[in-house]
């Protein structure tokens, strides 16, 4: 009783600055626990300087389940755009994109709560369906997005995803696609992060990459 005296004896001004230096002090402990440390210079043109808020989004993943903010929080998640019937970028990228995921897989800290999600923007042939039967020939847990045009084309934008889609006059049942081949990555915070290029990095360059944001964010040892 006797420590706890000079703290009841308090007024309420100082029982006031009290409350908020104490507030002050949590609010720095978060924001050192959340926020990810300087950029190291080999992470410079792979995570932004800044993670960017998303804006609220609404998808389904091929299973019926919802995709959105909600969704995204609490793990990584590398997002890819395109098509079930590319012939040639979309099968290569999310073959890499599986072996990098098998490499994390070797190491426990580094596979924990990462998800790989494909983005089908071909809405009229990308159906749920479509992208069950697709899916499982890279990788067992990948999950397929879809939903209205729009809603695609918004998520897209706030990623700077870049797709197209035209006619082809010679077969309209064929559109003519064209898509980056970036892997997009969200943090475990909701938030736009930073970007991998399979044409760029080799699938054991862009795991060790990814082990290296990881350690950024102060996840890994």
């Amino acid at each position: 009783m006797d420590v706890l005296a000079p703290v009841l004896k308090l007024t309420p001004l100082k029982w006031l600055m009290l409350a908020g230096g104490l507030i002050l002090a949590a609010v720095g402990w978060w924001s050192n626990l959340t926020a990810p440390r300087e950029l190291p210079k080999e992470l410079a043109g792979i995570l932004l300087p800044t993670p960017r808020e998303l804006a609220p989004f609404a998808l389904t993943d091929h299973n019926g389940a919802p995709v959105d903010l909600a969704r995204l929080q609490g793990g990584w998640h590398f997002f890819f755009f395109g098509y079930t019937h590319c012939p040639d970028v979309c099968p290569l990228s999310l073959g890499m994109l599986a072996e990098v995921f098998s490499q994390l897989r070797k190491d426990p800290k580094g596979s924990k709560d990462v998800h790989g999600w494909f983005v089908g923007v071909d809405t009229k042939r990308d159906t749920p369906e479509q992208l069950q039967k697709y899916l499982p020939f890279f990788d067992a847990e990948f999950l397929g997005v879809t939903g209205a045009p729009a809603a695609i084309q918004g998520f897209a934008k706030q990623l700077g995803a870049f797709y197209s889609i035209d006619p082809d006059p010679k077969n309209p049942d064929q559109p003519l696609i064209t898509h980056s081949s970036a892997l997009f990555m969200i943090d475990p915070q909701g938030r736009f992060a930073g970007i991998l290029q399979p044409n760029i990095h080799s699938p054991e360059d862009m795991a060790k990459h990814f082990l290296r944001i990881r350690r950024h964010y102060g996840e890994t040892s």
